[in-house]
């Protein structure tokens, strides 16, 4: 955490923690349209996935639709992996059917404005790491340096 200081608290720091999973997932996005894997939707399931608000987040940071699958699909994380290897050896990566319909999706859309919010935000981040890996071996850990 970078900023840190005696006047934060707790809420503070489990905020920094959503905001770098949301700025993460934004990053790896990032990497997989460079690849060219086709842009859609972010399908969540599971973990942090049942707060709206996060889900909200994840939306604008990622200015993609995201898709909540309800709580009686607890396999989509492991079905979107597979599809995600599938897609990358060659085949189809959203083949017709191959997601269950859920009895309970919810659907977020991103906003324009907090996106370009999130935008700044992924900039100062994306600095920040390189300034880190510029004064770390990341492939060492840390203790060793």
């Amino acid at each position: 955490l970078t900023g840190l200081g005696l006047s934060h608290g707790r809420a503070d720091i489990a905020r920094a923690l959503i905001d770098g999973i949301v700025l993460e997932s934004r990053r790896c996005l990032r990497v997989l349209d460079e690849h060219g894997f086709p842009p859609g939707p972010i399908v969540a399931a599971g973990g942090s996935s049942v707060d709206p608000w996060f889900r909200q987040q994840l939306a604008d940071a990622c200015g993609r639709t995201v898709i909540a699958a309800g709580s009686d699909d607890p396999d989509r994380s492991a079905l979107g992996a597979a599809l995600l290897a599938r897609s990358s050896v060659g085949g189809e990566s959203h083949p017709e059917g191959s997601l269950p319909a859920s009895h309970n999706t919810v659907e977020h859309h991103p906003d324009v404005t907090t996106t370009e919010r999130w935008g700044e935000v992924a900039a100062r981040h994306e600095s920040t790491l390189i300034a880190l890996r510029s004064r770390h071996d990341m492939s060492k850990p840390l203790d060793a340096q």
